[in-house]
């Protein structure tokens, strides 16, 4: 289940929709208020933590092609309609407001860790191949 604490209420707010499996990674847009999750329930989801209790938006849902496993995501850091997916052996490449996207072989088992470097928009990806790659 997703959470969402508010700071000027202390309480915890969540939202509606939820995985069905295990949430393996969260992050913000930088400078947005959109929120990607991923999930061992083969899907990634797209939320606007702006709205308010009982109004949380799920804008978009991308779900497995192949029965892959998502373990993790990250917001393109330069290109903002994309949002980089880690799952077993492969990045999606995923245009989340068209919701379309390709696959890319880079990893020889599972992708654990993405990060981004917004000022040189590039990205990191750290695998179980105990290898870690650096995309421009």
């Amino acid at each position: 289940m997703v959470f969402i604490w508010n700071m000027e209420t202390g309480h915890a707010e969540t939202t509606p929709d939820v995985h069905a499996d295990i949430i393996t990674d969260v992050r913000f847009q930088s400078n947005s208020t959109l929120l990607a999750t991923s999930s061992l329930d083969e899907t990634i989801k797209i939320w606007d933590a702006s709205k308010t209790l009982g109004t949380k938006k799920r804008i978009c849902e991308l779900r497995s092609d192949y029965g892959d496993k998502f373990f993790s995501c990250v917001f393109h850091p330069r290109v903002p309609d994309y949002l980089i997916v880690g799952s077993y052996k492969s990045l999606k490449l995923w245009k989340w407001v068209e919701n379309t996207g390709n696959y890319l072989p880079t990893h020889e088992d599972r992708i654990s860790a993405l990060a981004d470097s917004p000022s040189r928009g590039i990205i990191a990806s750290g695998s179980f191949d105990n290898t870690i790659k650096i995309w421009k």
